[in-house]
């Protein structure tokens, strides 16, 4: 298979090509899918060194992480079916096509052995490199390496990148094997490889490939091959250290996920809580109806239709001025009084009588 760094630059054409194809991939959703197989379908790919760079452009998007894999795994089966050129050298008498099927699924495979290499090697240097860390703390500020600091960011950045390549592979292989482009044989093979390599990302994709397609390899023919995984991943959880993890040790994380892998097997393959993926446009708008009417129905059946609210909150809340007799916190309110009616002719009457009695006495500031 041509790698990319063995391809000659490519032309104007099929430079237009790629630009137009990686835009497609940029908006692909479940909403707009049908959409853009159809834009796909237009580009003219009709050579073995524009499909190269296809497939790897298709599969360097379908597992960068998205949550998009289902759709990615359906154009891609489209496009199985659909793309198919003649070889740019072919040998003599050779009449067989080059497919886009073929193409990806050697990326595929290619990754997924090569992937684990790759990442212990990192995380051998990562170790290495944390080690040095530690021993050029203990340095004086002088004496101490200033970039190792920036090696170690770097280095663990890469392996970030790379576990969410791999297990992007994994789940996109996953949805691969349920549209029945990978056969189960090939499934089998990547579990019983997944389970021998003992360390903790490694058991993480087997989490992730086993949740995607376990009930549909679960079959009767099959019992006896997954009891034997299912039982394997038993004497993980029960016995780390025997099965390989005396160095490092099985990360709690990842025996919660193997544990909960067993409980989904138990229980036919069924989820402990439900896996909410992508939704459409008008699922969103849906949802967010019935959450404003299931609002609009809390606050009419509140009393007062809901205007008590903010005095609920303060002690005594949803007392109202004048209300009487203690309340739940223990404040005693002052009672309401009844109103008296008073005759303001007969006070103003009163009032000039008293100033003509005190008028003689009266004084503007101290005596003397």
């Amino acid at each position: 298979m041509a790698d990319l760094d063995s391809l000659d630059i490519p032309t104007l054409q099929n430079m237009e090509v790629i630009r137009k194809f990686q835009g497609i991939l940029n908006k692909l959703t479940c909403d707009n899918a049908a959409k853009l197989t159809q834009e796909v379908d237009c580009l003219v790919i009709d050579n073995e060194e524009l499909l190269t760079r296809v497939a790897h452009l298709f599969f360097d998007n379908a597992v960068c992480g998205t949550v998009y894999v289902v759709e990615y795994a359906n154009l891609c089966q489209h496009m199985c079916q659909q793309i198919k050129v003649p070889p740019d050298n072919p040998m003599e008498g050779e009449k067989k096509e080059v497919t886009f099927r073929k193409k990806l699924l050697n990326l595929c495979q290619t990754h997924f052995e090569a992937d684990n290499k790759d990442h212990q090697t990192m995380y051998s240097e990562y170790t290495t490199l944390m080690a040095q860390v530690a021993e050029n703390e203990k340095k004086s500020d002088e004496d101490r390496d200033t970039t190792l600091n920036v090696k170690v960011a770097n280095l663990g950045e890469q392996l970030l990148k790379a576990k969410i390549r791999t297990i992007g592979n994994i789940k996109f292989i996953g949805e691969l094997y349920k549209l029945r482009i990978l056969t189960e044989p090939i499934m089998h093979e990547c579990i019983v490889k997944l389970l021998t390599k003992y360390d903790n990302d490694t058991l993480e994709c087997l989490c992730n490939l086993l949740q995607s397609v376990g009930k549909e390899l679960d079959h009767e023919k099959a019992k006896k091959r997954m009891n034997e995984y299912i039982n394997r991943i038993k004497e993980i959880i029960s016995s780390p250290q025997k099965m390989g993890f005396e160095k490092k040790p099985l990360e709690t994380r990842v025996r919660f996920m193997l544990e909960e892998l067993v409980h989904r097997r138990a229980c036919g393959w069924a989820p402990r809580n439900k896996v909410e993926g992508p939704k459409r446009i008008s699922e969103v708008h849906a949802d967010a109806s019935q959450e404003q009417l299931q609002r609009q129905a809390e606050t009419n059946a509140a009393p007062f239709g809901g205007r008590h609210n903010k005095q609920d909150n303060r002690p005594g809340g949803g007392r109202g001025r004048g209300s009487m007799g203690r309340e739940n916190d223990g404040w005693i309110a002052p009672q309401r009084t009844s109103r008296v009616n008073v005759d303001g002719e007969k006070l103003k009457s009163a009032s000039v009588k008293l100033q003509m009695q005190q008028g003689s006495d009266m004084q503007l500031g101290p005596g003397g």
